[in-house]
């Protein structure tokens, strides 16, 4: 495949690669925040390095800097995208294929 051919697609796919970023990261925030601050909050009091929970808006400027870090593996994944589909680089989708060792080797 071409740039040329590639460059109708790459809005599209940074969109979603964007998006699976985003919601694998929210998805376990939100399982953590809730497990940690709701579920076993009092349990795990007397564990917290701070007496109290966090400030106003302390959360919300963490998931903002969160948010940029999504960013950046969305722009990682979307340049290993790019080089697959241009052919500068090689993704095995089939476990199968090369076996588990490799697939552990090449993470």
């Amino acid at each position: 495949m071409t740039f040329a051919e590639l460059l109708p697609q790459m809005p599209q796919a940074f969109a979603g690669i964007l998006v699976a970023d985003f919601l694998r990261y929210f998805i376990t925030a939100t399982v953590v925040y809730l497990l940690v601050w709701r579920v076993f909050g009092k349990a795990l009091a007397g564990r917290r390095i701070a007496s109290q929970g966090p400030k106003p808006g302390q959360m919300w400027r963490e998931f903002r800097h969160s948010l940029s870090t999504v960013l950046l593996f969305a722009s990682t994944g979307f340049f290993i995208f790019t080089m697959h589909r241009l052919g500068f680089t090689q993704i095995y989708e089939d476990v199968a294929e090369r076996g588990w060792a490799w697939w552990w080797a090449s993470l």
